[in-house]
């Protein structure tokens, strides 16, 4: 059995994957208990041919389009699952751990609370090493506020989606990430609030750190944002409360000069009127599909991914 399953979704990051990989391998390639998976969404860049070249070690799936993080996540997870992982770690592209003891701190701290659903580490920025985040806490409104600061209590309801290290069964108990969500943006808040409402148990683990190679202050493509506002109006639809409805207003008028007025109502009219489908994260619901359909190639063709 392969303890850890280690998931990176890319799309177009060639040069910073190449990079992800290098160091990854620098560090834990001796390492027996980890099963690293890169699912490409069928990248215009060459990543799948570079990266099979470059490191023909590497288990590496081509998706027939972009399906983005959501389902990207979600295809990954079922692939982890079918070989037996017992954990789930996932990273983006551009989150680098420099530690090599690193897994083995989440595998001891899932031992040591075996009611724990998952864990993730404190996510700084590279540019000068402040924290970004490390998962994010229910506020007075029912949503969720990014914690971003060093307490005694390390709980949270939510864990990000590029850097966290989460119970394989987690996913069978409380499902998998929301398909009704947006390509990028919220799965990661609507997974966390949905399973911990049900009782999930995360926590950030202060002594396990990530760098996040990004501009602190870089500013978003404009279908980022237009995700990033669906994907919120989709969140309050899936959890509803006053708290939210206000705080989503407050946030409409503090962050509308940022977005553009129109494609900022453009993208809450998608989110509010979209159909959506109360059981599509469900977990033998996805699997019942067949997989199969979402790759470029026979996922079959590689000994390693033979489940059957």
């Amino acid at each position: 059995m392969n303890d850890i399953g280690v998931l990176v979704v890319t799309f177009n990051q060639v040069g910073i994957l190449t990079q992800w990989l290098h160091n990854f391998y620098r560090l834990f390639g001796e390492k027996r208990n980890i099963y690293l998976l890169i699912l490409d969404n069928n990248s215009t860049d060459g990543t799948y041919d570079l990266i099979k070249k470059e490191f023909p070690a590497v288990e590496i799936r081509k998706l027939n389009r972009n399906y983005g993080c959501t389902t990207g996540r979600n295809i990954g997870i079922s692939l982890l699952d079918k070989i037996g992982c017992e954990f789930y770690a996932s990273f983006d592209a551009d989150v680098f751990v420099y530690d090599a003891e690193y897994f083995d701190k989440f595998l001891t701290a899932m031992r040591k609370d075996t009611l724990a659903s998952g864990f993730c580490p404190i996510l700084r920025w590279y540019e000068d090493g402040s924290i970004q985040g490390m998962g994010a806490r229910r506020g007075w409104h029912g949503g969720l506020i990014t914690v971003n600061s060093i307490t005694s209590d390390n709980h949270v309801d939510c864990l990000p989606g590029g850097a966290n290290f989460i119970r394989m069964a987690a996913f069978k108990k409380y499902g998998f990430y929301d398909n009704d969500l947006p390509p990028i943006g919220s799965q990661d808040y609507e997974w966390g609030l949905r399973a911990s409402k049900l009782g999930a148990k995360f926590y950030y683990l202060p002594y396990a750190e990530a760098i996040h190679h990004h501009q602190k202050n870089s500013t978003c493509s404009p279908w980022t944002k237009e995700w990033v506002i669906e994907g919120r109006a989709v969140l309050l639809r899936k959890h509803p409360s006053l708290g939210n409805v206000i705080r989503e207003i407050l946030y409409f008028i503090f962050h509308h000069r940022f977005y553009g007025l129109k494609p900022m109502l453009n993208s809450y009219y998608k989110g509010f009127t979209k159909r959506l489908n109360k059981n599509n994260y469900l977990f033998n619901n996805f699997n019942s599909l067949g997989i199969e359909r979402f790759f470029a190639e026979d996922y079959f063709t590689d000994r390693s991914m033979r489940y059957d």
